[in-house]
């Protein structure tokens, strides 16, 4: 990265300065349009961080996958949500904002959903592989939202958003954990399905701006 930038310097030094326009602030607490921008963010950073946490440990504790096995439910989901994301722009003027967003969240249920109920490791796979349909658009498509919320300059914004909404990847292992602990992982895989589920009704809130 450093040596790209150095490569670029003179291109950077081209860039204009942004200047911040009357009235909007570059620093304080989201207001209600980022607020609800940042819990959907919540819903889908939880969604991809059952993923990154607990993928490997579910198909070799539960459903009896190998090591070698197991390691194919993150890579499937890495692969379907690059391919999404590669497609975004395809995808973003046929169904817009809000559609992406609220299928983004009903595809994420279905396939935890199928991931909890699973009894092979290769439907656990598949399953994993829906999430990562599921949420591939979520965070970029919010981002963008958080960039031109009313009252706030664009990197103010984005930083409020993120830093809130990315708390989801903090605060997931412990809450899946603990309902682990207590009902077992399939339970807490079922129960990051619901708050999915709330992310995808919460979508249908956000005004339309396509």
């Amino acid at each position: 990265l450093s040596v790209l930038v150095l490569c670029h310097r003179s291109n950077f030094k081209s860039i204009p300065n942004q200047s911040n326009e009357a009235g909007r602030s570059s620093l304080g607490w989201p207001n209600k349009e980022l607020l609800l921008l940042i819990l959907i963010g919540l819903t889908f950073t939880i969604g991809e961080g059952v993923v990154v946490d607990w993928s490997a440990v579910y198909l070799r504790d539960v459903l009896g996958a190998s090591a070698e096995t197991a390691a194919l439910a993150y890579g499937t989901c890495a692969m379907t949500m690059m391919l999404m994301r590669f497609g975004g722009d395809l995808l973003l003027p046929r169904f817009g904002v809000q559609k992406l967003l609220f299928l983004g969240g009903i595809i994420t249920f279905v396939g935890l959903l199928l991931i909890a109920s699973a009894n092979a490791p290769i439907i656990g796979i598949l399953g994993f592989g829906i999430v990562g349909i599921g949420t591939a658009l979520g965070i970029p498509l919010l981002m963008t939202l958080a960039a031109s919320a009313k009252g706030f300059s664009d990197g103010a914004g984005v930083g409020i958003f993120a830093t809130f909404a990315f708390v989801g990847f903090i605060i997931e292992p412990p809450l899946v954990g603990w309902i682990a602990g207590i009902l077992g992982l399939r339970w807490g895989l079922g129960i990051v399905a619901v708050i999915s589920l709330l992310g995808a009704f919460l979508g249908t809130r956000i005004r339309r701006r396509d």
